[in-house]
């Protein structure tokens, strides 16, 4: 039997902390298809700063995800080198998910503060032109099917747009979409940012807490 001694080790570790990963995200994979699924097709009726917000938001998690993979990497034995010097790659990977981290949240916060209202409006003028525009039309379809709801605030934005026969919905008691593209956006902020904490936590003490030789000073800040 061969004995691979240290490099069995660090890829029965890639493995299992893939597979750590792949179970935690099983249960969100439908979730975020769906996600992606009528989130793009607001673009139609969005030419605003809103679709803008949405698009960082999504774009955050891929982003995400790829940082937090490559600090698993910072959790092998000390004597596996790594791309970089161990402290740098590690204060590399700290360093990107506060930044993400950061993005993240101030996106958030400015289409809430700032932008929300024109969002909100921005989707009520749109539905005049359910009937004369086929990309509004099919775009209103697609989000109110995959999302399950209805109008901005409820089917009674069709009835004052004075359309009648708007897809699956009307005289419909489903929730109005601003509720469901406000859950999609924080059931995204959440992927994003549980990402961005385990990678902080996983890479933090290579990070913070060693030096070359592997001793445990206090805290450096600096690369």
């Amino acid at each position: 039997m061969v004995d691979c001694g240290s490099k069995c080790d660090m890829i029965l570790s890639i493995l299992f902390s893939l597979l750590l990963m792949a179970i935690a995200l099983s249960p969100f994979g439908y979730v975020v298809h769906s996600e992606l699924s009528y989130l793009w097709s607001l673009l139609s009726i969005l030419p605003s700063t809103a679709a803008i917000y949405l698009n960082i938001n999504l774009g955050m998690l891929p982003c995400s995800w790829a940082v937090f993979f490559l600090s698993i990497f910072t959790s092998l034995p000390p004597e596996e080198k790594l791309i970089l010097p161990r402290v740098r790659y590690a204060r590399a990977i700290w360093f990107s998910s506060v930044a993400l981290f950061l993005i993240t949240t101030v996106n958030v916060i400015l289409l809430y503060a700032i932008d929300f209202e024109n969002f909100k409006k921005e989707m009520l003028d749109s539905m005049p032109s359910y009937e004369l525009d086929e990309n509004v039309k099919k775009s209103w379809d697609t989000l109110q099917t995959e999302a399950e709801c209805c109008g901005a605030n409820g089917f009674e934005d069709w009835s004052n747009a004075g359309i009648t026969n708007a897809s699956i919905c009307i005289n419909d008691k489903r929730l109005g979409c601003m509720y469901a593209i406000t859950t999609s956006v924080l059931i995204t902020m959440f992927l994003n940012i549980t990402a961005q904490a385990s990678s902080l936590y996983i890479s933090f003490h290579d990070a913070f807490m060693i030096s070359g030789d592997g001793s445990a000073p206090l805290p450096r800040l600096l690369l």
